[in-house]
């Protein structure tokens, strides 16, 4: 093979450890070429050979500047003229090389300004981390919130997307917490006319390597199943995941490409840097909430709606309801196993236990305000008149809380024959018309009928093969 790739990490704290590595590996005839996230190490076969390497930082980039293809060029001039050869960069990192025997003055003569390049280039991957940190937050705090839900088990891409986040929340931390150990300890190594102290251990390199790399793997399947999901149940929504990042992405290039180079202050530079992050935002909102086609066909007509749905935990969903005063509905979900059913069952649960809050709650804040309200308005909510008296002259919300309980507890209730044959089942509303069902890993939603009916029951039974 003519070509050999290593999982290294080349960051500000080790440029020592890198550089012998790389010493090392020209020694057995591979030459670096290529560094690709500062961690996919790209070599290419060559003869054996004693070499020396020197890894310079030379910041191309900050966050409202970037060095031009000739400034860049003529730094590159100036370090070959000494007779340093150039090997590869990473970044703002750029590797230099020569034969072991020769005689040359070292790239870095300076310390002082050697810490001055290094810290430049720690504070700009720390202010990164300042402006990820918050937003990986915020999106965690979301997409946590749907992983506990129903819709997170049908999905399953929720169980990809929170690992990334926090995977990515961690090695954002711990970056921060090493640079800014790495700079507080050399900032008084400087003062003293010391050397520059680097790490003395692989480990923050390996977790940097691991972090990485799993970085990729989980973004690979992520792009994987989602794109299986989108065909497989032709639902083009699944791709709004990948919206954000996209939108982020075209709009930080042309922040970087066209902002950054520009001859404007900084002052404004920073307004359209701030800009840029608002936009990535409202943006990708804008496209997902409002213009992006949910399915690419689905079996609908003015009379009903049939979708179908599934992951990794729910392998098999599927949503059938009829259009119309008169409507039915029905939810059938097939788990990976009873455990999940039963979790499937409680998160059902709970979600038709806010729906009644919320809608029940909202009435019942209607009715308190009306001052003409006829005996129907309060007897439809099953409230009597002392009650609706209640309502009125209640001075807090204790009143309004203590309806919504009986509500709710009058709308939910397990059913304790065993009508259905199945191994759980309850009414989800006073008029008893919705009714969830779990009969081993397999369970049943089912709304818009008669569900007191034995006849009805049955039948339902004999269709859904229950």
């Amino acid at each position: 093979m003519s070509k050999k790739i290593t999982i290294h990490n080349l960051n500000v704290t080790n440029i020592p450890s890198v550089e012998k590595y790389l010493s090392e590996m020209a020694s057995r005839g591979w030459m670096i070429k290529r560094i690709i996230l500062a961690s996919i190490f790209i070599f290419e076969k060559t003869e054996k050979q004693n070499l020396d390497f020197s890894i310079t930082p030379y910041e191309i980039e900050s966050a409202f500047n970037r060095k031009s293809k000739k400034e860049i060029e003529e730094f590159r001039d100036v370090t070959e003229s000494v007779g340093w050869k150039f090997a590869a960069k990473s970044y703002d990192f750029h590797i230099y090389y020569k034969e072991k025997d020769e005689d040359l003055i070292d790239l870095q003569t300076d310390t002082e300004e050697e810490f001055e390049g290094i810290k430049r280039m720690a504070k700009k991957e720390l202010l990164s981390a300042y402006i990820l940190i918050p937003f990986l937050l915020f999106f965690l705090w979301i997409n946590t919130g749907i992983f506990f839900s129903v819709e997170g088990l049908v999905s399953g891409m929720y169980l990809f997307i929170v690992p990334m986040l926090i995977f990515a929340i961690v090695g954002a931390l711990v970056q921060v917490i090493v640079y800014k150990i790495f700079l507080r300890k050399n900032k008084k190594n400087i003062e003293y006319g010391n050397d520059i102290e680097y790490s003395k251990t692989d480990m923050y390199r390996k977790f940097i390597s691991i972090f990485i790399v799993g970085g990729m793997i989980f973004l690979i399947l992520f792009i994987i199943y989602i794109t299986y999901k989108a065909i497989r149940y032709k639902d083009i929504i699944l791709f709004s995941a990948f919206i954000p990042g996209l939108v982020g992405l075209a709009i930080g290039l042309m922040y970087k490409y066209n902002i950054k180079p520009s001859e404007m202050s900084k002052k404004y530079k920073r307004i359209f840097f701030v800009v840029t992050l608002i936009l990535a935002v409202v943006i990708s909102n804008i496209i997902i909430f409002t213009g992006f086609p949910k399915f690419l066909s689905k079996e609908e007509n003015k009379d009903y709606t049939y979708r179908e749905n599934g992951s990794i935990l729910i392998p098999e969903f599927y949503h059938y309801y009829t259009h119309g005063i008169d409507s039915v509905e029905i939810k059938y979900y097939d788990s990976l196993n009873e455990s999940i059913a039963k979790r499937l069952v409680d998160l059902l649960l709970k979600e038709r236990r806010n729906s009644i809050t919320g809608s029940y709650s909202y009435a019942l804040e209607e009715l308190s305000e009306n001052e003409n309200a006829l005996r129907g308005d309060y007897e439809t909510l099953g409230l009597s008149k002392d009650e609706y008296i209640d309502l009125k002259t209640a001075e807090d919300a204790k009143t309004i809380d203590e309806l919504i309980e009986r509500n709710i507890n009058d709308s939910i209730i397990k059913i304790e024959n065993n009508i259905w044959n199945a191994d759980e089942a309850y009414y989800l509303s006073i008029n008893k018309d919705i009714a969830l069902i779990r009969d081993d890993r397999e369970v049943y939603y089912i709304g818009g009928y008669n569900l007191t009916d034995e006849k009805i029951i049955e039948e339902m039974k004999e269709e859904l093969d229950i």
